[in-house]
């Protein structure tokens, strides 16, 4: 499993087991190993690695960076610079890094998932929305309520630090 600390491993709005528990449940009835892979390590399985479960892996900083791929993101300045963009999952740029990607082995495109806004910023002037408690990103999960994601407190009148503006846009789309 690669980055087991990302969210889409388990469904928050569903009780499904973790995606890497059923990997080590899988593995000790198969009687098989298992490959955590991340950038970093999550708590669980840095426990994992300390109670004996698992064993670390990894290269040392000249290997990586020599087999790393090419990463290229798309910011919200570029996707507003692009008109085609606005009506397409993928904009221009995305496209030309598939296409000449192919020419040389395989492309991964990751795009996020319609039905979820997980960061919220003003419509105004794109300014991230925060608590006005502990600054976390603001959510609103029911498409009704606003609240913190990382204190959990409503925020019931919420205003743009920035411009003042008080309606509020999907980040991702």
């Amino acid at each position: 499993i690669w980055d087991d600390g990302d969210h889409s491993h388990s469904d928050v709005h569903a009780p499904y087991p973790h995606a890497r528990d059923v990997l080590l449940l899988r593995a000790v009835h198969e009687r098989t190993g298992f490959l955590l892979g991340d950038l970093g390590r999550t708590v669980e399985a840095a426990q994992l690695v300390e109670n004996g479960w698992a064993r670390p892996l990894e290269a040392d900083r000249e290997t990586v960076r020599a087999a790393a791929p090419l990463i290229r993101t798309v910011d919200e300045g570029e996707t507003a610079r692009d008109a085609q963009a606005r009506a397409a999952r993928l904009p221009t740029l995305a496209w030309q890094t598939v296409r000449e990607g192919l020419t040389r082995g395989p492309v991964l495109v990751q795009v996020p998932r319609r039905g979820y806004v997980p960061r919220l910023a003003c419509e105004r002037c794109r300014e991230p929305a925060r608590c006005a408690h502990c600054s976390g990103p603001l959510e609103a999960p029911d498409a009704g309520t606003l609240h913190c994601a990382w204190c959990g407190r409503p925020e019931a009148a919420w205003h743009c630090r920035e411009c003042g503006g008080v309606r509020l846009r999907a980040s991702v789309v």
